[in-house]
């Protein structure tokens, strides 16, 4: 998630994200989120997998983190 903050300008130009009306839409697929750092913005995030602290923290910034595949717990 540190990342991810830290990048979200690199992500737009690269065409990864796009900041909407709800916050801002990632597109990583192929990736699996960590949940190491802080958020500021509120994210959407698709990703392949996430850990649960990631879950929690995008969660309490008001975002989500959509799976492209089923997480077991």
């Amino acid at each position: 998630l540190q990342q991810i903050e830290a990048n979200l300008d690199n992500y737009i130009k690269k065409g990864i994200a796009k900041k909407t009306q709800k916050g801002y839409e990632i597109n990583l697929n192929e990736y699996k989120i960590l949940g190491e750092g802080e958020i500021k913005n509120k994210l959407i995030i698709k990703a392949k997998e996430a850990s649960k602290s990631a879950l929690e923290n995008v969660k309490k910034a008001g975002g989500e983190i959509i799976l492209s595949k089923k997480q077991h717990c």
